[in-house]
């Protein structure tokens, strides 16, 4: 965590990059997650803007959004920017059912940015890539 920290700190993007490709999505998720929450440092935000302007990746996407949804949720229009982030991690990998659920989040939160009619086309999307998916039924019943 020493290392991400001190770039997250420093604003080191390159650094940064580095170390995220040679981590899981899981294991960053952990350690991005736990900054925020300890640190409630926006920096976290910034390197990850800065990652994804380079390299828009899913993931980059993806942890970004858990970025603004959890530890800096309370912050006004954070669950509009995470949405945005979800929605183009959905986009760059429009098949990934973690992304499809994730993205259905924002119709139940209280801003709730995601709006019925998009919630209901994302679950009925999300059936047909995986027809036992409790999540979309759930939202459909």
């Amino acid at each position: 965590m020493s290392t991400l920290k001190s770039y997250i700190q420093s604003l080191n993007v390159d650094g940064a990059t580095r170390f995220m490709e040679a981590k899981s999505v899981e294991e960053l998720r952990n350690l991005l997650l736990e900054y925020a929450f300890d640190e409630k440092d926006v920096r976290v935000y910034t390197l990850m803007s800065a990652v994804i302007r380079r390299d828009p990746k899913w993931a980059w996407h993806y942890l970004t959004s858990l970025i603004l949804c959890q530890p800096f949720c309370s912050i006004k229009g954070a669950y509009f920017a995470a949405y945005f982030h979800a929605c183009e991690a959905s986009r760059l990998d429009p098949n990934n059912v973690l992304l499809k659920e994730h993205a259905l989040f924002f119709n139940g939160v209280p801003d709730k940015p995601m709006d019925d009619p998009t919630a209901k086309s994302v679950a009925e999307d999300l059936l047909e890539i995986d027809p036992d998916n409790e999540v979309a039924k759930r939202l459909l019943a």
